[in-house]
């Protein structure tokens, strides 16, 4: 037999080894390569190199096939030549030291060696290796058809969770954003446009509802002119230049007017005793886990201002505004809170007890471990009662106040910082 002779299986061994060195080293710098390297080989100066490369970069998944087959059967053959050298070598215990001396001379020569070399000098290796991989890729051809098929059959038995992936690139995208900021790639304001358009097309519609507990509305039983009449005597019914029509309660909304249109009817002193129902414009209605991005495709499709989300149970969650969802994605460009001064000079801040706690995080400085969505669920938190206007506490180096309540609802606060000595 071929390894009858003791030093050429030496010699076979060293092949399989430089084999194994060339496919392992192949697989790093073929999946190593960034756009600009894959432009600069596709480049090349040589027509047929050139296009060896291109039909390569452009058919990676077949190529790994390749290169994985490859390399698993040198590996193979050189693990059971290494078998004949230790029975030689090593009568007696030849399992053991077998296993231990071609682990190592695999993993040296075979795995750590040429992927180090490789991540390094990717192009390069890149452009040694391609034209041998393609001949061999051509040649196996048949072999990678058949076990395409199959690993296409075992992936289909384990389909892929979308979210899953659509998480894994958002990471990916804010971690790549997050490093050309420390590079001074990006500017402050892009990198936080990132972060917020990653967030938005991430979150769920209930997330920037204005909520049903808190929504002004106006019974449908009415006429316009006595709908004029209320509001012209209490703003609070006018949210988002429209107001809301309810039937018997929040939970059974009917519609929603416009205020310009409202405004027609004022004017001309016209339809001013027909029912205000005349004027209503139906929601475009939705569950409240409904994703944003879809939402917005959705509400411009059908030319909605404003959403119904209603909870599992088929009741009314509470309603959202079409510009609601432009300034979540943009809010990166608009600041919410309204700074003020204190006798004392020091710094005082009136927000919005709806304010996200993303937001409160990002302008406050502070971070905070609390399961709460806005503001107002961490002063609850903190107080442990329903509070009212006047109470206080402590968060950090902020006094958190509540400065307005509207019954059992805390509207705004007062954040002053407290500056230690």
């Amino acid at each position: 037999m071929i390894f009858d002779s003791f030093y050429l299986n030496y010699i076979f061994l060293a092949i399989l080894l430089l084999f194994s060195f060339f496919f392992s080293g192949s697989e790093t710098a073929f999946f190593s390569l960034n756009r600009l390297e894959r432009n600069s080989l596709k480049e090349n100066k040589s027509i047929k190199k050139k296009a060896i490369l291109s039909f390569l970069l452009e058919n990676q998944e077949q190529l790994l096939i390749t290169i994985l087959t490859g390399n698993m059967v040198v590996n193979i053959f050189a693990s059971s030549i290494g078998s004949i050298i230790g029975d030689r070598l090593f009568r007696g215990k030849s399992e053991i030291y077998s296993i231990i001396g071609m682990t190592l001379l695999l993993l040296i020569f075979g795995e750590l060696t040429p992927k180090r070399i490789a991540v390094n000098h990717s192009r390069s290796f890149s452009n040694l290796t391609a034209k041998p991989l393609y001949y061999l890729h051509l040649f196996l051809t048949p072999v990678r058809s058949v076990l395409n098929h199959i690993s296409t059959w075992f992936l289909n038995l384990f389909p892929k969770d979308m979210r899953i992936e659509n998480e894994k690139k958002h990471s990916l995208v804010l971690t790549t954003a997050e490093m050309g900021y420390k590079q001074s790639i990006l500017i402050h304001s892009e990198y936080r446009l990132f972060k917020s358009y990653l967030a938005f097309t991430g979150k769920p519609a209930y997330s920037v509802m204005t909520q049903r507990k808190v929504l002004n509305t106006i019974s449908s039983d009415l006429n316009i002119g006595e709908v004029l009449d209320i509001i012209a005597e209490d703003k609070k019914y006018i949210m988002n230049l429209s107001i809301i029509l309810r039937n018997n309660d929040s939970d059974h909304l009917s519609g929603w007017i416009p205020i310009p249109r409202l405004l027609e009817c004022k004017f001309e002193q016209s339809h001013l005793n027909e029912s205000i129902k005349t004027l209503s414009r139906d929601f475009h209605i939705v569950p409240k886990s409904k994703d944003l991005p879809t939402l917005i495709l959705e509400m411009r499709e059908d030319n909605s201002e404003l959403a119904l989300l209603v909870d599992e149970f088929g009741g009314t969650a509470g309603v959202i505004w079409f510009k609601n969802i432009i300034e979540d994605v943009l809010r990166v460009f608009y600041n919410p809170i309204q700074e003020t001064q204190n006798d004392n000079n020091q710094g005082t801040t009136v927000i919005p007890a709806s304010m996200p706690i993303e937001d409160f995080e990002e302008y406050f400085g502070v971070e905070i471990d609390f399961d709460v969505e806005t503001i107002a669920g961490l002063f609850l938190e903190l107080f442990g009662d329903i509070p009212e206007s006047g109470d206080e506490v402590l968060f950090h180096d902020l006094h958190i106040i509540v400065l307005e309540m509207d019954k059992n609802t805390i509207k705004n606060l007062k954040i002053e910082k407290r500056y230690r000595p």
